[in-house]
């Protein structure tokens, strides 16, 4: 039977180790809210999970740092959910290794580089040879194909040189996928200055190189998947609100991680397409408060989800955001100057 939601994203933690160059929680340190998801609100948030086919457990932070991690994962297996998280990897231990291994359905670790010098710059805080030892550990210890593993490789400036060799790397690993993501929250200038997507033409070089990992990828049987360089509206952007949901560290329910930082205040900071913008966030409701079946059939929410039903009813075809027609639905406000609308 299909399940009602596809994807439930649960921030279980705000905090981390690490100090990415690009991460909003290093450029926003002085207002971020560090703070673990109490196991009393998970179980309460457990209630939708015979509704869902697949919850993610991380947010704006590391989910190994909430000691609670293990039982929670626990507690949506048992509710017939299949689970992942996103990891840096630091605080996987022989003992944690087992119990992913024995646990989740897919785990993905995030590379800066290829090379040692490239990750430890992007990924500051992080041991590229540790990083690369939990990876095998994974790798060597499941049995058969269970659970996946992917390596996310977020795409900069400084680093797209090294994508073929990333692909490479997951290999010699026993890595399962590569995903090459653009750093697609642009928080600040400095964090515009290391994008390579454009918002207008792609630049030549980065588009060939992400052929050559393609092709890669394609002749060691590595799944492969990145975004586009260009913009290009889609009814409907690869979050999916119309079947999936976010929740934050404090329980709060939003379409999406990008329209709830765990800040001070009800803005979010960004950079679009060279312009300053500051939206507000957008939350429907807490799970504290309310049954997430209540703030998902809530008149607000259904009003936001019904923009992207029109435009998916309404789509013909990948549009230039610069030239957009009449026909299709406009975007909810605060989607309008996010990069995954645009297919980035």
């Amino acid at each position: 039977m299909k399940k009602a939601l596809k994807n439930l994203q649960i921030e279980v933690s705000t905090f981390c180790g690490m100090r990415c160059s690009f991460c909003p929680r290093n450029l926003f340190s002085f207002k971020w809210k560090q703070k673990n998801m109490d196991l009393g609100l998970y179980r309460r948030i457990s209630k939708v999970f015979p509704l869902v086919e697949y919850v993610h457990l991380q947010g704006w932070g590391e989910p190994l740092q909430n000691p609670d991690l293990q039982e929670m994962i626990r507690i949506a297996k048992e509710n017939g959910c299949k689970v992942g998280l996103t990891t840096n990897g630091v605080l996987i231990d022989d003992k944690m290794a087992e119990f992913l291994l024995e646990s989740v359905d897919r785990i993905t670790f995030s590379l800066g580089g290829a090379s040692k010098e490239t990750h430890e710059r992007i990924r500051v805080g992080s041991s590229y040879e540790r990083l690369l030892n939990r990876i095998r550990i994974i790798s060597k210890g499941r049995k058969g194909k269970k659970p996946i593993i992917a390596i996310t490789f977020q795409l900069t400036r400084d680093n797209i040189e090294e994508l073929s060799s990333v692909v490479k790397l997951a290999y010699e690993l026993g890595v399962d996928e590569v995903i090459a993501p653009n750093v697609d929250y642009v928080p600040n200038r400095e964090v515009e200055k290391m994008v390579v997507f454009s918002c207008s033409k792609a630049d030549k070089n980065f588009l060939r190189k992400i052929e050559e990992a393609k092709k890669t990828a394609k002749e060691l049987n590595i799944a492969f998947g990145s975004r586009s360089l260009e913009m290009l509206e889609t009814p409907v952007c690869a979050e999916d609100p119309l079947e999936s949901a976010f929740i934050s560290v404090n329980g709060d329910i939003s379409p999406c991680v990008y329209l709830n930082l765990p800040t001070e205040g009800e803005k979010i900071e960004r950079i679009f397409c060279g312009k300053e913008v500051r939206v507000n966030k957008v939350i429907f409701g807490s799970i504290a408060e309310k049954t997430f079946e209540d703030i998902w059939n809530s008149p607000r929410y259904r009003e936001f989800r019904d923009h992207f039903h029109k435009r998916s009813v309404a789509w013909k075809g990948p549009v230039d955001i610069f030239n957009l027609s009449g026909e299709v639905p406009s975007l909810p406000e605060p989607c309008k100057t996010c990069y995954k609308a645009y297919s980035i």
